[in-house]
């Protein structure tokens, strides 16, 4: 069976949302604890057959040059190992699927920037405690597109941060009403990323206003 490894903060709804999406979609899901495994990332990367990187705090702003001007809360040793196993992730060419804060960071480390606070946050970011929802748009022949079948896809959605400048070597394929990029693939390594959450979106959490969030996990299986 492929193992995907996930990286778990200290935000125990991690746990409860992301390994069980993997699981319904085939695969082991290996939980990586950032602050109490210090074994080399190389080795722990060997381990696994993908990766994902998953929502959580910002990621600071001095990884893409700027001061912070309109940040949340920051997680400094998250960010730390998140960096360096993304690193060995794409050195030995393994799958990652970055969410939220995944695919921020993914950005990030590929040389792109990001919105420290969208201006269209209040349609983005969660309300009452509650995922925002939102139609967007898809690109014909993409990875969503063929996932979804279709080119519009109601999405969840809560984020106040999003991707500014996108890195050279990723390409994006989804966008919001408001022009909010929304997804995104690597142009020769198997990354992806999505700002919203399909383990939000799925099992105990599926709705009948949004996709069916499985099926991006499914995805991300089948292509190991």
């Amino acid at each position: 069976m492929k193992k995907i490894g996930v990286i778990v903060s200290k935000d125990q709804t991690q746990k409860n949302n992301y390994l069980p999406a993997v699981i319904a979609a085939g695969a082991e899901a290996v939980p990586i604890n950032p602050y109490d495994d210090k074994s080399d990332t190389g080795l722990l990367v060997e381990g696994i057959d993908g990766l994902v990187i998953p929502g959580g705090v910002d990621v600071q702003p001095f990884y893409y040059h700027e001061d912070n001007i309109a940040c949340g809360s920051f997680d400094p040793e998250l960010d730390e190992f998140e960096m360096k196993i993304l690193a060995e992730a794409v050195k030995q060419n393994k799958p990652i699927l970055g969410i939220c804060r995944g695919m921020q960071l993914i950005n990030v480390f590929f040389g792109g920037s990001l919105y420290q606070n969208i201006f269209c946050c209040e349609f983005h970011k969660r309300y009452e405690n509650k995922d925002r929802v939102h139609i967007t748009k898809v690109e014909e022949g993409s990875f969503l597109h063929k996932i979804f079948g279709k080119t519009d896809i109601a999405v969840n959605s809560a984020h106040h941060q999003a991707v500014k400048v996108l890195a050279e070597d990723l390409v994006p394929v989804q966008y919001s009403r408001e022009g909010i990029l929304e997804a995104y693939y690597h142009k020769t390594k198997p990354v992806y990323g999505v700002q919203w959450h399909p383990e939000r979106m799925c099992l105990e959490h599926a709705r009948t206003d949004t996709e069916d969030g499985l099926k991006v996990f499914r995805f991300f299986v089948e292509i190991i």
